[in-house]
């Protein structure tokens, strides 16, 4: 072979990689976005979201609704909304000021 022809040989074999390479990835991430679009609802879509605005117009963290949504998302996984409790809980110190029973449920939902 001719150095022409093995040039020819390289430039052909690069091109299918980068062929082989863009059609795995547009499959790829084709078959992601159904799964991203059926998530299920952001935690701030249920009735639990646990933070309420008080009468000054301030955003407090509320303990009752974090432990209902807490409780919700062990019997009923929603990966989407699941972690943003972890999110708010550690910003809010659950593992320093929950009482024990909470705190067994909310380590419980964070392995998960």
């Amino acid at each position: 072979m001719s150095g022409r022809e093995i040039g020819a040989v390289i430039v052909i074999a690069v091109a299918v990689g980068v062929a082989a390479y863009l059609f795995g990835r547009s499959r790829s991430m084709s078959s992601a976005r159904p799964a991203a679009a059926s998530a299920g609802k952001r935690l701030e879509e249920y009735d639990f979201y646990p933070f309420v605005i008080d009468a000054s117009g301030h955003v407090d963290f509320d303990p009752a609704a974090f432990s209902t949504a807490v409780l919700h998302f062990l019997d009923e996984p929603n990966g989407r909304a699941a972690r943003e409790p972890i999110v708010v809980g550690d910003q809010n110190l659950v593992r320093d000021t929950f009482p024990s029973d909470g705190l067994d449920r909310y380590k419980e939902l964070y392995a998960r």
